[in-house]
C-alpha cells in the first residue's frame, strides 16, 4: 500500500529497513575479524582513512565526518592513542582546538590494513553489477542525508 509520499506502507518501509541492516552487519562481521587481525577496529580503520586522506582533523569534524557521537569518537580516538596510531595536538591557528593526527605507526598499520578492507568489500559489493552498484550508492547516499525528527528536535533545542 503507498502512502501520499508514494512512499511503501509502513510494514514494507521496515522490511527494506531489516535487509538493508542484515546486509551491512554481515559485512561488518566480516571485516570485524580480518580488522582484528590488523589490530584495529572498523571505528579506529575510518578515523585513521579520514587523516589520511583529509590531513589532522578535530574531533567533532571526525564525528560529523563519520556518523559518531562525541563520546564514541573520544573512545576511538584514546584507543588509537593507546595504542600509538594517533596522537591529540593544538591546532597551530587557534589554540582551543585540538586536533587528532596520524602516527607513523598509525600510517604502517593503515597502509597494511586498508588493502585488506578494500578487498573484503570488493567481494561483497562485486556480486552487483556495475549499474546496481551506481543505484545503490546513490540511494545509500539519499538516506544518509535524511535526519528524520531533526526539524522537531532543533525547534525543541531553540524553546
Amino acid at each position: 500500500m503507498r502512502t501520499d509520499r508514494g512512499a511503501l506502507s509502513n510494514e514494507s518501509t521496515q522490511a527494506v529497513y531489516i535487509q538493508l541492516s542484515r546486509a551491512a552487519e554481515a559485512i561488518a562481521a566480516t571485516l570485524q575479524p580480518a580488522l582484528a587481525a590488523e589490530g584495529l577496529t572498523a571505528g579506529q580503520l575510518g578515523v585513521l582513512e579520514a587523516i589520511v586522506t583529509q590531513g589532522p582533523m578535530s574531533l567533532r569534524s571526525l564525528g560529523e565526518r563519520l556518523f559518531r557521537s562525541p563520546p564514541n569518537m573520544t573512545i576511538v580516538v584514546d584507543n588509537l592513542e593507546r595504542d600509538g596510531l594517533a596522537r591529540r595536538v593544538r591546532s597551530d591557528t587557534d589554540r582551543r582546538v585540538v586536533l587528532v593526527e596520524i602516527t607513523s605507526e598509525g600510517q604502517r598499520r593503515f597502509r597494511r590494513a586498508y588493502p585488506l578492507y578494500g578487498r573484503l568489500i570488493t567481494e561483497f559489493i562485486g556480486v552487483l553489477s556495475a549499474g546496481e552498484q551506481a543505484r545503490l550508492s546513490a540511494l545509500c547516499g539519499r538516506l544518509r542525508g535524511q535526519r528524520p525528527g531533526a526539524k522537531a528536535r532543533s525547534e525543541r533545542a531553540r524553546r
